[in-house]
């Protein structure tokens, strides 16, 4: 089952209030999320149920991940502590893992009898923000909570900035394909407002030139030509 769109969170509160909260859901973004905003709505959620700090919250385990590549037995085993007790003030338990990808298959399977059938009232949230391949025993046990996050604002970038920001990115240090990417955007944004049409055709076959060359492992310095021919016409 998937759930999705802008009232997530409306529906989360409404479930929650009558007790009919699932065990297990699997949180993914509609793309791969850079900036924690999964984590901010699981927060924004349980605050709503007046846990107001749901990191340090009786009721609330929160698993954060490290720099290893998976969480270890210390961090894993107090789990079974966190299910032996019911809520204390809250109407139940919640189990919060960030990033599917830090828990082994070892410790899933160790942990499937709780994720199905908890012995308390229990519900747990898996985070995916990579989107990434999730194993089939956990995933068909899950709902999918598929969120909309925000978009990163993209400034504009005009034609008389285009030059100065060009000879900034095509330093050594600066040009690389995200440095560009992020450049391109706002060109982008800049030509769709104006509404140049011809330019931003012109635009759209730069960027599946560029796409090629990468796909292709092309030098740096194809696309960085093609934009710079880009932007002689443009100036």
């Amino acid at each position: 089952m998937i759930m999705k769109g802008q009232k997530i969170l409306q529906i989360l509160k409404d479930n929650y209030k009558a007790h009919s909260l699932s065990h297990l859901y699997l949180i993914e973004p509609q793309f791969q999320d850079s900036e924690q905003q999964i984590a901010h709505f699981l927060t924004d959620f349980l605050t709503s149920l007046g846990a107001k700090d749901p990191k340090r919250h009786e009721d609330i385990f929160w698993l954060e991940p490290t720099e290893k590549k998976h969480f270890v037995k210390d961090e894993m085993e107090p789990l079974y502590l966190f299910f032996k007790h019911p809520a204390h003030t809250l109407n139940r338990k919640f189990l919060i893992i960030e990033n599917v990808l830090k828990i082994s298959e070892v410790w899933i399977n160790k942990l499937l009898k709780e994720f199905e059938e908890p012995a308390i009232d229990l519900t747990i949230f898996v985070t995916n923000p990579e989107k990434a391949e999730v194993l089939p025993t956990l995933r068909s046990r899950s709902i999918l909570l598929r969120l909309p996050l925000r978009a990163k604002p993209v400034t504009p970038l005009s034609l008389d900035e285009r030059q100065l920001e060009y000879k900034k990115l095509c330093s050594d240090h600066l040009f690389d394909f995200e440095s560009m990417k992020a450049f391109l955007e706002r060109i982008s944004k800049y030509l769709e407002e104006a509404g140049d049409f011809r330019e931003l055709e012109e635009f759209k076959n730069l960027m599946s030139a560029i796409s090629i060359d990468r796909e292709y492992n092309n030098p740096l310095q194809h696309s960085q030509f093609r934009i710079y021919t880009f932007l002689q016409k443009t100036l």
